[in-house]
């Protein structure tokens, strides 16, 4: 029967029957097509039983029977709607049946959400407090160099500008001036043009009163700062002394160049005394970035001190005397890098990232993580909350978090006690492995794996500065052995035995002693770097196709030195 035979079908049933039809599709709520289904073999089942009427009023009256027959309107819709449910395939079972649970489940998802966005974090430590208590020694202030260093800072010029040859053509006035420290920052004090070592000369005699506070700063055996953040966050504390003191030690290197260049040897050393001084002073247990950046002050005071001993024919008491001093500051220096005051800014963004709930136990709040995941293409804006969201959807409770932060930490702190050789040659448990964690795993410990650092390259960094050091002291008893009997020792231990070494220095990414090598008039010094290979005293080259001490093949060569 086609859509118009079934609507006069319809139409041609007696009032109460169309309305009792009507009504039993209302009663049924069910889709539309299944509807007119319904209504067709309803007006059908009317049509057959009223056929034989011969009157109108027999038609009525029959109709009414069959009404009063199909009994209650409402329980009949339903039955229908059943019957008809159970009719469908299965696949259209299986879709809808789907679609239910998809809905379902997003309906919870939403429940849940509402549920973390109502959780607030509960800001319970001070940790920029913590860092000044973890460093603070127990000492008075005059004990401080930070004063000092805040005066050195406070009186310090900038290098000039000076003119270069533009090579950029006439009109290019820009490239005509550059930085002083620009230029000359890859030249030794005899490779300067007069403009650039009147301007050198300009700038150390200009911070003159800036060198003296920082020499001063050096000498105090302590140092620590009293931190105040106005940031969300310890991760958006700034340490703007860090650049400072960098440019300082920087600046105290040129002056102890030049003394070096005129003659005065003994006031050069003197400088780079109290640079490698002002270097540690940053040792922890400080922030990793203040260990590195102190690193960083060390190794320019080592590389220069080989440098004028490797220019300059220094007599056997100078050299005693250089040696005696680094000795005793390398002595006194631990090396190892500390993570004690690291750990602080993990810490810091769990306790402002999770709510407390009880035991630890906590979830995390998008309120919390949203001053973590803005940035500057949405800051303050709706957008910032879906990534927010997402992070607290994935990540385990707060118990685990500080659970495998503090569990990081402490093996870390045990990987700072192994030189670089013994880590590469222990075996590792997997779960300290970030880079070999399934992407799911990344995704639900995002914090850690997103800000944990890459430890094992810092703790490289701390044996790099050591073996430099040793380095250079085994360099002055070498050149203290060649000047009392006239040529360099067949062996390291010839040192020790003639009293000039206390010990045989042993390369830590090895585990044997340092290379050398006697050759016709001089030596080799070297370690086997950064591949652990010995590769015959051959320098290491860079990723720009230059030479450098550390890279990541070839050996690290003391001596000879070599630009």
């Amino acid at each position: 029967m086609n859509a118009r035979d079934e609507k006069n079908t319809f139409n041609d049933l007696p009032q109460s029957a169309q309305e009792f039809i009507k009504l039993v599709i209302k009663k049924m709520g069910y889709r539309r097509k299944v509807r007119l289904e319904v209504r067709q073999e309803l007006a059908a089942h009317f049509e057959d039983e009223l056929r034989n009427c011969t009157d109108e009023q027999q038609r009525l009256q029959k109709s009414q029977q069959i009404i009063e027959q199909f009994g209650d309107v409402k329980l009949l819709g339903v039955l229908l709607r059943r019957a008809k449910k159970r009719c469908r395939p299965l696949w259209r079972t299986v879709v809808v049946r789907s679609f239910q649970a998809v809905l379902l489940l997003f309906g919870l998802l939403v429940i849940y959400c509402v549920y973390l966005s109502l959780g607030l974090p509960t800001i319970k430590i001070d940790y920029v407090k913590k860092l000044t208590e973890i460093a603070h020694p127990k000492a008075d202030e005059s004990q401080n160099a930070a004063i000092l260093y805040e005066q050195a800072t406070a009186s310090y010029k900038e290098p000039p500008v000076i003119q270069v040859d533009n090579q950029a053509g006439p009109n290019d006035l820009e490239s005509m001036t550059k930085n002083l420290l620009e230029i000359i920052k890859e030249k030794s004090v005899h490779e300067l043009t007069q403009a650039e070592l009147a301007g050198l000369n300009e700038w150390v005699e200009n911070n003159s009163q800036s060198v003296v506070f920082y020499i001063q700063g050096s000498k105090k055996p302590y140092y620590w700062r009293h931190r105040e953040s106005t940031a969300s966050n310890l991760l958006e504390m700034e340490m703007p002394e860090l650049g400072q003191m960098r440019r300082l030690s920087i600046l105290v290197s040129w002056r102890a160049k030049l003394k070096a260049e005129r003659g005065d040897i003994d006031g050069a050393f003197e400088d780079l005394f109290a640079i490698y001084r002002a270097g540690m002073h940053f040792e922890g247990p400080r922030t990793i970035i203040e260990q590195l950046v102190g690193i960083a002050i060390r190794a320019v005071a080592v590389s220069n001190a080989i440098q004028i001993v490797h220019s300059t024919q220094l007599d056997e008491q100078t050299l005693r005397h250089v040696q005696n001093e680094f000795q005793l500051l390398a002595d006194k220096d631990d090396f190892r890098i500390s993570y004690k005051a690291e750990r602080f800014y993990l810490m810091d963004f769990i306790q402002r990232s999770y709510t407390d709930d009880g035991k630890g136990s906590g979830r995390m709040s998008p309120a919390g993580v949203m001053p973590f995941v803005n940035n500057d293409e949405y800051v303050d804006s709706f957008a910032a909350c879906i990534p927010a969201l997402g992070a607290s959807l994935i990540s385990p409770n707060r118990k685990n978090m500080e659970e495998l932060t503090r569990d990081f930490y402490d093996f870390f702190d045990g990987q700072a006690e192994l030189t670089p050789w013994q880590s590469r040659n222990t075996p590792i448990n997997e779960k300290y492995q970030i880079e070999n964690w399934s992407k799911i795993k990344k995704f639900r410990y995002w914090p850690i794996s997103y800000l944990m650092p890459a430890l094992a390259k810092v703790n490289q960094l701390s044996y790099r500065i050591r073996t430099d050091s040793e380095a250079l002291i085994t360099i002055t008893a070498l050149q203290r052995y060649e000047r009392q009997y006239g040529f360099y020792p067949e062996n390291l231990d010839e040192l020790v035995k003639a009293k000039l070494l206390k010990a045989v220095p042993i390369d830590p990414f090895s585990n044997k002693p340092l290379r050398y090598k006697k050759t016709d008039d001089s030596f080799i010094l070297y370690s086997v770097g950064l591949d652990f290979k010995d590769n015959g005293g051959v320098l290491g080259t860079y990723t720009n196709g230059k030479k450098w001490m550390w890279a990541d093949e070839g050996d690290a060569v003391f001596w000879p030195v070599q630009k």
